[in-house]
């Protein structure tokens, strides 16, 4: 199965938050302090957050970390994405190495297979969606994992029962110069059309006001097929789907289909 989460010709947008703390000659702050630049993860320390801070301008490489209070670190990594609970509890980033784990209040490994853009659902879970295709069909495979799953181990992707929203995928198959209907055989790769979410293009908020229960929005468009085929032409749209509390994906319901465009980024 194909499995793709950027689309050509969509600008891409650089997620990582935070200043980088070790480059000589910028403008360094605290991340409290409301700076916009890069995050980065210790990978061989734990963290202690200081409880004295305050920005610190053109500090020296070496000094910057012990004057704002952090140990020493062998490695930090850059972060893919960062998200926060609606009540400020918990912090989570995904790694583009080492996946998606928790950093605060505790330290816990979610998932290795996340390392890009995820969403915090309002009970406090982690909503990642990817893409499959077979021959004429696309899906949008909705995971939602909490910690608690976590708690007895990483959780892979692959043994996990996904949310699937299924819609057409653009599929057409060429033989020589002649378009002709999607192949009949599930494994025949030729010219198969493609589904394809963008960098931010999925988005989840609660339900209503005060409640736990989220609705999700995915927004997705469909590559293949004819290839001067106009943008206005792919099949594309966004679709919202409720994701009670406490429940696992496939404890989700399809709302419906919001519009026909694509809309990257989305936001609640």
């Amino acid at each position: 199965m194909a499995e793709d989460r950027y689309v050509a010709g969509v600008a891409t947008k650089i997620r990582d938050i935070l200043a980088d703390p070790f480059e000589r000659g910028d403008e360094i702050e605290h991340p409290g302090i409301g700076r916009m630049g890069k995050f980065l993860a210790a990978e061989f320390c734990e963290i202690q957050k200081p409880e004295n801070v305050e920005a610190m301008i053109d500090g020296h490489d070496d000094d910057i970390a012990a004057a704002a209070g952090y140990a020493e670190c062998d490695d930090f990594d850059s972060t893919a994405d960062l998200e926060v609970t609606r009540d400020g509890s918990a912090i989570f980033a995904s790694l583009p190495l080492t996946g998606l784990s928790r950093i605060r209040p505790t330290p816990l490994p979610i998932s290795p297979d996340i390392i890009d853009y995820f969403q915090v659902h309002p009970d406090g879970s982690i909503i990642y969606v990817t893409t499959t295709d077979a021959v004429g069909t696309g899906s949008l495979n909705i995971f939602k994992i909490s910690p608690e799953q976590a708690v007895a181990g990483a959780q892979r992707l692959a043994e996990l029962t996904p949310c699937v929203v299924q819609v057409p995928n653009n599929c057409v198959r060429f033989d020589g110069s002649t378009a002709g209907p999607c192949p009949a055989d599930p494994n025949d790769v030729a010219n198969r059309g493609g589904t394809q979410l963008g960098l931010s293009s999925f988005a989840v908020g609660r339900a209503a006001a005060g409640s736990s229960d989220g609705v999700l929005l995915v927004s997705f468009v469909t590559r293949g097929g004819i290839g001067d085929l106009g943008l206005n032409l792919l099949v594309r749209g966004t679709v919202a789907v409720a994701l009670p509390a406490q429940s696992n994906a496939n404890a989700c319901s399809i709302l419906g289909l919001e519009n026909l465009e694509f809309l990257d980024p989305l936001t609640f």
